[in-house]
């Protein structure tokens, strides 16, 4: 038990010596960034038709995109930081 203990302590996001500021400009940058793209994709999807949309492939390499983005924001809560650090604890524990 205490050695799961001490993997949850080193889960902690790793900074780099940002300030929290940075942090939270960085995160709600995504969190712009990753609306105004699905608006976007939104409405060229809309305007041009599904069979349209999907005969141009840069239209179906930004849906995946897209579609990337909005799992990392609804699956983490917008903060990308934590994931981050997480994922490389996970992988430098096995």
């Amino acid at each position: 038990m205490l050695k799961l203990s001490r993997k949850v302590d080193e889960c902690k996001p790793l900074r780099h010596g940002m300030s929290q500021q940075l942090i939270n400009a960085l995160t709600y940058a995504n969190l712009a960034f990753t609306a105004l793209f699905t608006i976007e994709i939104s409405i060229k999807l809309i305007g041009s038709g599904l069979w349209d949309f999907c005969n141009d492939n840069f239209n179906i390499f930004d849906a995946v995109i897209v579609f990337f983005a909005l799992v990392e924001v609804v699956a983490l809560g917008g903060s990308t930081f934590t994931a981050g650090a997480y994922t490389r604890s996970l992988l430098s524990s096995t």
